[in-house]
C-alpha cells in the first residue's frame, strides 16, 4: 500500500499540471476618452499601479491635485470602462495596445489572447478592419485590457 501512495506521489510530481492559462478579465475600446493615454505609433503599455496609470496620461501631470486623488480618479475611470467594480493592482494590471495610424474610422484593436511561458506573459492583439465604406479620417485605435498581474516581462504579439 505505501509503495502504491510512493509510486502516485512521485507521478504526480514528474507530470504536474501546468497551470492554467492567464485570460482577459475585461477590455474596452479607448476611444476619445477624457483620460486615454496618449500611443500614436502602434505602441504598447503595461500599467502595473495607478501611478504608471496616471504617467501615461499627460495632462494628469500638471494637475494641481494631490496624486492619491488623481490616482483614485483615474483607476476609477478605468474600473468603470471595464465593467469590473475596481482594479486590484496586487493581483491584476493593464495593458493598453494601440493600433497605430489609421485612415479611415471604424478601426478596432482587439486582445486576444494571453500566453505564459516561463517569465514572458505575452498579449496576441489583432487589427480589425472596417466592415464597410468609412469617413476619411486618421485614427489611432487602442485597447485597454485588464489582466492577470505578471512581474516578468511582456511581449506583444500581432496576429493577423
Amino acid at each position: 500500500m505505501y509503495v502504491a501512495l510512493l509510486v502516485a506521489l512521485v507521478a504526480a510530481d514528474v507530470n504536474p499540471e501546468p497551470p492554467p492559462a492567464p485570460k482577459v478579465i475585461a477590455s474596452y475600446g479607448w476611444y476619445g476618452m477624457r483620460n486615454a493615454p496618449t500611443i500614436t505609433d502602434g505602441g504598447h503599455l503595461v500599467l502595473r499601479s495607478p501611478a504608471e496609470l496616471v504617467k501615461a496620461i499627460p495632462d494628469q501631470a500638471t494637475r494641481n491635485v494631490a496624486p492619491a486623488i488623481v490616482e483614485a480618479d483615474v483607476a476609477g475611470e478605468a474600473a468603470g470602462l471595464l465593467k469590473v467594480r475596481s482594479i486590484d493592482w496586487t493581483k491584476q494590471m493593464l495593458v493598453v495596445v494601440a493600433g497605430g495610424l489609421q485612415p479611415t474610422s471604424g478601426h478596432r484593436v482587439e486582445v486576444i489572447g494571453l500566453k505564459r511561458k516561463g517569465d514572458v506573459l505575452t498579449v496576441s492583439w489583432k487589427l480589425h478592419k472596417p466592415v464597410a465604406a468609412r469617413q476619411q479620417v486618421f485614427t489611432y485605435p487602442v485597447n485597454l485590457a485588464l489582466v492577470p498581474a505578471h512581474k516578468g516581462k511582456v511581449a506583444f504579439e500581432r496576429v493577423k
